[in-house]
């Protein structure tokens, strides 16, 4: 019985979780929250370095910015291990600028995850403005200084 009720809880527990989250969807550079059009994407290919994200208006609200390095492997080889030993990893992260604001942070999310990060910090207005003071709250949730974590190189003749 006890085995049961549990199980009854632990379900409802993960009905709730599932019935409140959002569903992001991208199909034709056009991002869908919850069936419901929300953003559109300009130049986002695969192999595209910087994409623009427009509101429903087609207005240009943000630019991203796509940048990778290599940097060395902050996990220590393991001497059991047969596998090759990677001694540099890629950091990737994208630089976020949006331009009626002075405003640029750095992150390490997905496309959707993005997207849904912007629905659920309210970045955008009904109208499809930006809200400065949510963008702002966005930006200081979601930056990391990953910019900064760049090995430097001396070259020295």
């Amino acid at each position: 019985m006890k085995i049961l009720k549990l199980i009854l809880s632990i379900t409802i527990i993960l009905l709730t979780f599932s019935v409140s989250a959002q569903k992001v969807k991208i199909k034709k550079d056009v991002a869908f929250v919850d069936k419901v059009e929300y953003l559109k994407f300009d130049d986002c290919g695969a192999f595209s370095v910087s994409c623009t994200i427009m509101n429903l208006n087609d207005d240009d609200v943000i630019i991203l910015q796509y940048q990778s390095f290599d940097k060395p492997n902050p996990s220590p080889r393991n001497p059991k291990s047969k596998a090759p030993y990677q001694s540099m990893v890629k950091e990737s992260y994208a630089e976020l600028r949006f331009l009626d604001l002075e405003l640029e942070c750095e992150i390490q999310l997905s496309k959707k995850k993005l997207i849904k990060a912007l629905y659920k910090s309210e970045v955008f207005n009904k109208d499809g403005s930006v809200n400065k003071e949510n963008a702002e709250k966005f930006a200081r949730k979601y930056h990391r200084d990953i910019s900064g974590n760049r090995p430097t190189v001396i070259i020295t003749n």
